[in-house]
């Protein structure tokens, strides 16, 4: 290669050819590293313009406090359904009815019913008034008939009573029941879901409102980092749409008692390892200008107390540092 060349030459080349590939294959193995970043890490100058520490940042959404669950009756049936899911309801505001038809004829049967005790009593009765007129003119022998004909027709009465006044509290009862096919929010809010299904001993609600009240975020941890969360732990809450919307909060619960299902696949330090993933939820300091179902990103704060501890150590040994330098020199001058 370096034929003509002479030798002492010939080693400079090979000197700065090596020095070229080594220049080479440092180039490559940087822009690697660039490209390999996770997408759930993100520094702290991204934001707030700050130190270049990498922070993570967790996926949010801006979920409403209370949340309330109706379950349906299982004796009866959806009669009419009077918003969809989105809709924004206030309270007092027709959410769906029951059937009634059934409810009205068994009322109708039960009055019926009624009555016939009503009847029944006062036949009962008029027995008993001619039976004690009969008494007054009988043998002894036949007044011990007429006497357990009596007892038998009181004991009837008897009956007849407690029948009516069990029949009366059905019939209340199921006018109740009719007067409450309507069932009306109690709250200020948004239809989040209606259940479509009609499986029998089915446990999940048939309706979802979340109220319009207070809101906080609802977040994202899977099992590498939950517990670098703390319950009491500051956080910055930020926009998504826009950088410059920034919310103060504070983590008011993890819930490691339940997963979340994890649909990606991914952990939030960006690894291709499979990882449980959790709840945990934060109360803001201030809602405003928030929407539900926004998302936004969650930003852990560093503990006020842990960076005022690091700080005075660090100054502590850079005066004690600089105490042991001034002695140095003034040895090294001194005669």
């Amino acid at each position: 290669m370096f034929k003509n060349i002479p030798e002492n030459k010939k080693k400079l080349l090979w000197a700065l050819l090596a020095f070229l590939v080594l220049v080479a294959a440092a180039l490559i193995f940087s822009v690697s590293r660039k490209g390999s970043g996770s997408s759930e890490e993100w520094t702290s100058e991204d934001y707030t313009g700050g130190m270049a520490a990498v922070v993570s940042f967790y996926n949010g959404t801006i979920a409403s406090q209370e949340t309330w669950e109706i379950q349906k009756d299982a004796n009866r049936e959806i009669d009419q359904i009077f918003v969809e899911e989105g809709d924004t309801v206030t309270t007092g505001q027709q959410l769906f009815s029951y059937k009634t038809s059934d409810t009205a004829l068994q009322i109708q049967q039960a009055e019926i019913e009624l009555k016939g005790y009503d009847s029944e009593i006062t036949d009962a009765n008029a027995q008993i008034s001619l039976l004690s007129k009969m008494r007054s003119s009988a043998s002894a022998e036949e007044k011990l008939d007429l006497d357990s004909q009596i007892r038998q027709y009181q004991s009837s009465i008897q009956q007849a009573e407690l029948n009516k006044k069990i029949k009366q509290a059905e019939i209340d009862e199921m006018k109740k029941t009719s007067d409450n096919a309507v069932v009306t929010s109690t709250m200020n809010g948004i239809v989040k879901t209606i259940s479509t299904s009609s499986e029998e001993g089915s446990t999940s609600p048939f309706m979802t409102i979340l109220s319009s009240g207070d809101l906080w975020v609802k977040g994202v941890v899977d099992e590498e980092n939950v517990w670098n969360l703390y319950e009491g732990m500051p956080v910055l809450v930020h926009s998504r749409a826009d950088e410059t919307k920034v919310w103060n909060g504070t983590i008011t619960r993890i819930d490691t008692d339940s997963t979340v299902s994890n649909s990606s696949g991914y952990s939030d330090t960006g690894s291709d390892m499979q990882a449980s993933k959790y709840n945990f939820y934060v109360t803001l300091d201030t809602d405003e200008k928030l929407l539900l179902g926004q998302h936004v990103y969650i930003e852990p704060l560093m503990d006020d107390l842990a960076g005022e501890e690091v700080y005075e150590d660090t100054e502590d040994t850079s005066e004690e540092v600089s105490e042991e330098g001034a002695e140095e020199d003034s040895s090294e001058v001194a005669p």
